[in-house]
């Protein structure tokens, strides 16, 4: 397992290196970790699944990891056991879609510390334990599509339109029944390929982008992909997404002046960390609510937003950042105002987070709750 590598000798939680490892997939269990010096060329070679697992596979599993037998219940049922993906989607509506994106390559080049290409299965390995509310009188199902065939690729750029082209094919799939994706990073240069291909089928005039984060993640796209242009990107595909965009929980102490006045002065709209307290009566949340219909909601979650007594485990952690409160009660408005249709959590690094991987735990929780707050 994972944690036998974090127990091993030779690592260090302070590794700047980390870029040097990666999921090997090929036996589909997440568990070997191999150094650069095993790959051929800038990738390995990659036999992993490009989409769900089966049922049966993933239910042994989630029994590996000694996970509730409610969670087998909430993902399916025991009926839908060796069905292909085409039926499973015929014979069961799912709310809610899952899917991996291992890679910190983008984290690497915006000179950040790695490890987040290792949390989505460390998450999965944390959410898979936990069970749904047992007051909720409804639970609704989840497809686990497993992880993006980007693992090992050590190039940001070739990453980037690897993850463009499988979320295409998750946006195609989850089409048939409207549900909402999960996104679990991975670096937040994720922010932009797991973004893009749902926003173009969105009505600009009916969307709402909301970047929590400790950073605008706004700086000039030259030529390569990384953890600190995502949005830049976006609002150069379509400056209209800007207008439609709230970034909450910004540190101002960094956030420079430029990157500022650049997104602001395309109509999105700001709250830094100290402001967080006065925008609840804000008169913005009745703005852009047309003839009464509701926002379809687009969250993206970057975890250094947090405190870092709460979350110590990314790559750039806060000491003054958002508490858990303040999150819930934004989450309490937007279910107001309207639907979840896509939730991204980016940043969380296993290897900066023990010995007891808080952080991984608490995204796991997050989404659990977050499910809680819109279903």
């Amino acid at each position: 397992m994972i944690e036998d590598f974090y127990r091993s000798k030779s690592f260090d939680p302070l590794d700047l290196r980390l870029g040097d490892f990666a999921f090997d997939w090929s036996k589909r269990d997440g568990s070997r970790l191999l150094g650069n010096a095993d790959f051929a060329g800038d990738s390995i070679p990659y036999d992993a699944p490009t989409g769900l697992w089966s049922l049966k596979e993933l239910h042994e599993r989630l029994n590996s990891f000694g996970c509730s037998s409610r969670w087998y219940q909430w993902l399916s049922s025991d009926a839908s056991v060796g069905l292909s993906r085409n039926e499973l989607f015929n014979k069961i509506a799912y709310p809610l879609v899952l899917g991996g994106f291992p890679t910190h390559q983008g984290v690497l080049a915006n000179g950040g510390r790695g490890g987040s290409g290792m949390a989505p299965d460390s998450i999965r390995r944390f959410l898979y334990l936990l069970t749904p509310d047992p007051r909720r009188s409804y639970v609704p199902h989840i497809m686990d599509w497993g992880n993006a065939p980007i693992a090992g690729i050590c190039d940001p750029n070739v990453v980037d339109q690897e993850a463009l082209k499988w979320c295409s094919q998750l946006v195609r799939g989850q089409g048939q029944f409207g549900g909402t994706s999960i996104i679990l990073g991975g670096g937040h240069e994720l922010g932009y390929s797991t973004l893009l291909p749902f926003l173009e089928r969105q009505d600009e005039d009916s969307c709402l982008i909301v970047h929590v984060d400790a950073h605008l993640d706004v700086r000039p796209f030259d030529r390569i992909v990384h953890s600190g242009n995502p949005f830049f990107r976006l609002f150069h595909m379509n400056p209209k997404w800007a207008t439609r965009t709230l970034a909450w929980g910004i540190q101002p102490y960094s956030c420079s002046d430029h990157h500022y006045r650049w997104l602001t002065q395309r109509g999105t709209r700001v709250i830094f960390r100290d402001e967080i307290e006065g925008f609840w009566g804000d008169p913005w949340w009745n703005n852009g609510i047309k003839d009464g219909k509701p926002w379809d909601i687009y969250l993206s979650v970057d975890v250094d937003v947090f405190s870092q007594a709460v979350a110590p485990g990314c790559s750039a952690p806060q000491g003054l950042g958002v508490e858990l409160t303040e999150f819930f009660q934004l989450l309490s408005l937007l279910k107001k105002r309207g639907r979840l249709k896509w939730l991204g959590f980016f940043e969380g690094s296993p290897p900066l987070d023990l010995p007891h991987l808080p952080t991984q735990r608490l995204i796991a929780q997050l989404i659990l709750k977050i499910v809680d707050v819109f279903f």
